[in-house]
């Protein structure tokens, strides 16, 4: 999975997740989930199910009713999916996402029970993008997180539009 990090808020992180599930094909089939500071539990990400309706609550994210969707579309039909955690790392991401990582492992089912019969599948296709700040205002990465994420490291403002200047473009296109 992809984590884009930077310890400048507004940079463009989520803009640039967004504009790569697009670029990637999957414009109708990315969901973006802003994470909340006191998330604990996977049931704050995901739902729950509530036993007094006999319905599984999908609460806020439309998580559940996202991958619900992909679910009933059938493999030849698939495409790339995206899920993206923006600022995902307010809160413990192992606590919220910790029936999730696992998934990291080609090993891993992708099935994932959420409770009382319920369950969703987590197609191969799918991937995570999550976005995060590297200020005293957010969680630090566990070493168990690092290690299931490729990052993305943006420049802090000043030297982006250093490296902008930097750049080169071939001669077609000066």
């Amino acid at each position: 999975e992809m984590c884009i990090r930077d310890s400048v808020p507004g940079s463009g992180k989520t803009s640039f997740a967004m504009q790569l599930g697009c670029a990637l094909g999957a414009s109708k089939s990315t969901l973006t989930i802003p994470v909340a500071k006191d998330w604990t539990r996977p049931k704050d990400m995901m739902g729950y199910y509530n036993p007094i309706t006999n319905v599984y609550e999908s609460g806020v994210t439309d998580f559940f009713p996202f991958y619900n969707s992909l679910n009933n579309i059938s493999e030849d039909e698939s495409t790339n999916s995206f899920l993206i955690l923006d600022e995902f790392n307010l809160s413990q991401p192992e606590f919220y996402m910790s029936n999730l990582t696992g998934l990291a492992d080609n090993s891993s089912s992708r099935v994932i029970n959420l409770g009382h019969d319920t369950h969703i599948t987590i197609p191969s296709s799918n991937r995570f993008i999550c976005t995060a700040n590297t200020d005293e205002t957010v969680q630090s990465l566990s070493a168990r997180m690092i290690s299931r994420c490729a990052f993305i490291h943006f420049n802090s403002l000043p030297d982006l539009d250093q490296t902008v200047m930097d750049l080169t473009f071939p001669e077609e296109l000066a």
